[in-house]
């Protein structure tokens, strides 16, 4: 039920305070007197689109607070991380010129959708012609639950319900962790084969290093090859200098066969420097 409904700024309303008793309450009035006004201040708590109009002239901001006594929605507000208070539950809105809301229910900050939620679970509005609760298939079983008078078996139901929905939130999460360690086993065992293809041993880094060096330096590699094989074999080259050489101390031994070492000597290096070449 409603317990009080506080009201700053609406319309011409600078500052009122209802508050509501058991069983049927009637405000009454004539046309003008404002009764309107404390519906759209309702409207406004319960999370219903309002607008900036409504803020009294002079104002920056205008607020209302709505109390309620309703047991019966503890579970929603617990589903919301909203601390609980015995029942009461206290609906608060500030709405300013720029169209910014502030929302509160039983002190903690909420956004206008989660307001309009619980305060759909509070009041239902009857015009002269319309009753969109009989007519809103989801609210049915709200009633049914109502004239059953089975609190007890609905927070019952509730309660077990919370604890199936924790099970299988755990029971999914472990099922996910599973999945995930098969996906780390199949992933390490893939690069462990990998691995085991590639045939690395110590010493491939030094080894690939040092291809690298070549590589990168072919071009100096191919000048000074060319070079040394001009320098052997060129014209004027080592292998032909050996060669006279050779045929020298060959002739010279054929004349003293004491000599015969040195020549032996240089065809020994002549033929050196021709597997050099």
């Amino acid at each position: 039920m409603l317990v009080q409904l506080d009201i700053e700024n609406i319309a011409v309303i600078e500052r009122a305070s209802i508050e509501f008793n058991n069983g049927v309450n009637v405000i009454t009035g004539e046309t003008g007197a404002g009764k309107s006004l404390l519906i759209n201040s309702l409207n406004m708590a319960l999370g219903c689109r309002a607008s900036k109009d409504l803020i009294r002239e002079g104002a920056d901001a205008a607020k209302v607070s709505a109390i309620f006594f309703c047991p019966e929605i503890t579970s929603l507000l617990e589903e919301n991380d909203i601390e609980p208070d015995d029942g009461n539950i206290v609906l608060s809105r500030k709405l300013y010129r720029d169209g910014r809301n502030v929302c509160h229910i039983n002190g903690s900050a909420v956004n206008v959708s989660l307001l309009r939620t619980v305060g759909e679970k509070l009041v239902v509005i009857h015009g002269q012609h319309d009753s969109s609760a009989l007519l809103d298939t989801t609210t049915h079983i709200h009633f049914l639950d109502s004239f059953a008078k089975n609190t007890d078996l609905l927070n019952s139901y509730r309660e077990t319900y919370r604890e199936l929905r924790s099970s299988l939130s755990t029971l999914e999460k472990y099922n996910s962790d599973e999945v995930s360690r098969r996906n780390e086993t199949d992933y390490l065992t893939y690069q462990a084969e990998e691995i085991e293809k590639a045939a690395l041993y110590p010493e491939e880094e030094d080894d690939l290093t040092a291809k690298k060096n070549v590589l990168e330096n072919s071009e100096a590699l191919s000048k000074y090859a060319r070079n040394a094989v001009s320098l052997l074999s060129g014209d004027s080259g080592i292998k032909d200098m050996l060669y006279d050489l050779k045929r020298n101390l060959e002739k010279l031994s054929d004349i003293d066969s004491s000599t015969s070492p040195h020549f032996q000597k240089a065809e020994e290096i002549y033929y050196e420097a021709e597997e050099l070449a």
